[in-house]
């Protein structure tokens, strides 16, 4: 799915209604204040769904082995942190912004 979508939470925002655009074009509002027990599954949905950090990337201290791979210790490693939350082994739907999910075990802080 492609979803535009903003946030506009912060003090001056009496509402807490998160505004999307849905698959068919359409506007939708979740509005958290109507709703206070999707507060958190929606902080944890919007992190999945648009991670602060899309990726990083890490040196090793030695040269190992993983899954029969050669990892050098001057390697530069990747971590997809956007890529490991739009897993669909691990999330149903993943493409799909869902601010009820429950069970989100994003990795957008590692």
């Amino acid at each position: 799915m492609d979803a535009d979508w903003s946030v506009e939470l912060g003090a001056d925002d009496p509402t807490l209604a998160i505004p999307w655009t849905s698959e068919d074009g359409s506007l939708r509002f979740y509005d958290l204040r109507a709703q206070p027990e999707l507060i958190g599954p929606a902080v944890e949905e919007l992190l999945r769904f648009a991670p602060p950090v899309a990726l990083s990337s890490r040196v090793p201290v030695r040269t190992y082995e993983l899954h029969g791979q050669r990892i050098a210790k001057t390697d530069e490693i990747s971590l997809v942190f956007a890529a490991a939350n739009r897993d669909p082994a691990v999330f149903a739907e993943p493409e799909r912004l869902d601010l009820s999910r429950r069970d989100n075990r994003h990795l957008s802080f590692g």
